[in-house]
């Protein structure tokens, strides 16, 4: 809502120290980067302020593993239909931020940036425009699927990790492999205390 300043100063605080400890964050709305341009959480995203548009067609950045192939429209029915004050993001810090969502047809006025600070290793998808505003719910879904995809790091490929140290909390035993075989298979198990087993 445009009318009033979307976070109260608990919130930038408590975002702030989420950011700085680590966290993940999807913030998104109308307005945030306007009010808080300057504050110590848009600075920890690399972001500023530029101004407001009305345009309603977002494109996502062609090959970005959030925002690749997608047309957004953030008007009309079918989302919130209530944008009338987005922000067009300024990336200020590049080495934090990078922008994955443009307004309209050309690459001028930024519209969602994605985050990763190498220090705290927090992440952060953050989008000048309110996402429940977005008219297609299949659209919804998959940006918010790739988002969440994003922040919580999928695995991409498997490493051995010594597992030594680490006790279970309960007794397990997993079906043996290969099965049937012939002439051995491996049975893993695992149990709830240092122990010596048979």
């Amino acid at each position: 809502d445009s009318s009033h300043a979307p976070l109260t100063p608990a919130d930038e605080v408590e975002l702030l120290d989420h950011l700085q400890s680590g966290g993940k964050l999807f913030l998104t709305g109308q307005d945030i980067a306007e009010y808080y341009a300057g504050t110590a959480l848009l600075d920890s995203l690399g972001v500023g302020f530029v101004q407001n548009t009305s345009t309603t067609i977002v494109r996502g950045v062609t090959g970005n593993l959030i925002s690749g192939g997608l047309i957004l429209i953030i008007s009309s029915s079918g989302g919130a239909n209530n944008q009338t004050s987005s922000d067009v993001i300024q990336v200020t810090n590049s080495s934090v931020s990078l922008p994955i969502f443009y307004y309209g047809s050309g690459t001028t006025y930024p519209a969602g940036i994605a985050n990763f600070n190498p220090t705290s290793l927090a992440k952060a998808v953050f989008l000048g425009y309110g996402y429940e505003a977005i008219n297609d719910a299949a659209k919804r879904s998959q940006l918010l699927s790739r988002i969440l995809d994003y922040l919580n790091e999928p695995v991409t490929s498997l490493t051995t990790r010594q597992l030594s140290g680490l006790i279970p909390e309960q007794f397990e035993l997993s079906q043996n492999y290969p099965n049937p075989f012939n002439p051995e298979t491996r049975i893993r198990f695992a149990v709830p205390f240092d122990s010596e087993v048979k």
